[in-house]
């Protein structure tokens, strides 16, 4: 069901939504990018409560459609990485999307560590509050959040957190339909954050771990410059001590509730983060009530074109259904 065109009461036809051959290459399900119909990119700021801000933009369409995206990137990127800007160039030309930097990745404010999921929970909160805030009467509100590897995990915690309350916003103030669900995507997300790549860390720096309490993992890039990821026992502690089994859980009751809608993506060649976390995550969530897409011989970084293509036809059939 569509859901956020402008003055919409009903269901609209697609063909009024975007372009017929769009629309047709979808249906086909044709491995196609779709033309941009794309304004220039807008940058901003936002602030948040810690007293940095994280760079952000939008990239809007000029269709009449009403409705934001969010495009989370994965550990120590951007919101240039491959993932988000191929899905941006895929989606926005049937809803407006919006990516950003986490904090202390690209060139947002703020420091980032190894196990930070709930202070990038957090990040996106303040995006998607700033964004609804400061856009919403433009582009419409934001319709929910994808979020690929690290974020893949960081947008199911946001939506346990927030998405309800989102959901009974925009139904009491009338902004969407009363039966407006948040959107909820995950790519190569961990469901075990026990375990890590046995390839990750070094001999040599699991022994600087435990002699010297940290050690330097690599070197990314941070506000144009060249910087040391510093990794602590207590980084590797507060990741392996999520557990996101209730989180999986409790948004499986969002999804019974008829509160969001959600969507799992994964390669079944993914060296980083075996499939088996996505089924694990599907079992949690209720297989009934959510999507579960294995993509065949597709590693963690959706490499090609085709594969892009193929996550965004979801997303689009989520947004639209």
């Amino acid at each position: 069901m569509k859901v956020f065109a402008s003055g919409w009461s009903g269901k609209v036809p697609r063909k009024l939504l975007w372009p017929e051959s769009v629309a047709v290459q979808e249906l086909a399900g044709k491995h196609h990018r779709p033309p941009s119909f794309c304004k220039k990119k807008m940058e901003f700021q936002v602030p948040t409560s810690n007293g940095f801000s994280l760079a952000a933009r939008i990239d809007p369409c000029i269709s009449d459609t009403k409705g934001i995206l969010i495009l989370c990137h994965g550990l120590l990127n951007t919101q240039d990485s491959h993932v988000c800007r191929s899905l941006a160039g895929q989606l926005n030309s049937v809803v407006h999307v919006c990516r950003f930097d986490f904090r202390g990745n690209g060139n947002s404010g703020g420091e980032t560590s190894y196990g930070n999921y709930a202070d990038e929970m957090e990040d996106v909160q303040s995006v998607v509050s700033y964004v609804n805030k400061e856009f919403r009467s433009r582009f419409g509100p934001v319709l929910g959040v994808v979020g690929h590897s690290k974020a893949a995990s960081v947008v199911l915690m946001h939506a346990e957190t927030y998405a309800a309350g989102w959901v009974e916003l925009y139904r009491s103030q009338k902004w969407l339909p009363v039966d407006f669900r948040w959107i909820a995507v995950a790519l190569s997300g961990r469901f075990d954050m026990k375990v890590t790549p046995s390839s990750r860390f070094t001999m040599e720096q699991m022994h600087q771990l435990t002699t010297q309490g940290s050690f330097v993992w690599r070197q990314y890039a941070l506000r144009g410059n060249q910087v040391d990821y510093i990794i602590r026992q207590e980084d590797l502690d507060r990741r392996s001590a999520l557990d996101m089994k209730p989180t999986a859980a409790h948004v499986g009751k969002l999804l019974d509730r008829g509160m969001v809608k959600v969507l799992v993506v994964h390669g079944d060649a993914d060296q980083v983060i075996p499939v088996a976390d996505a089924h694990a995550y599907i079992q949690e969530l209720g297989p009934n009530n959510c999507k579960l897409r294995v993509l065949q011989g597709v590693d963690h970084f959706y490499r090609r074109d085709k594969d892009i293509a193929e996550i965004a036809q979801e997303i689009r059939k989520l947004v639209f259904e």
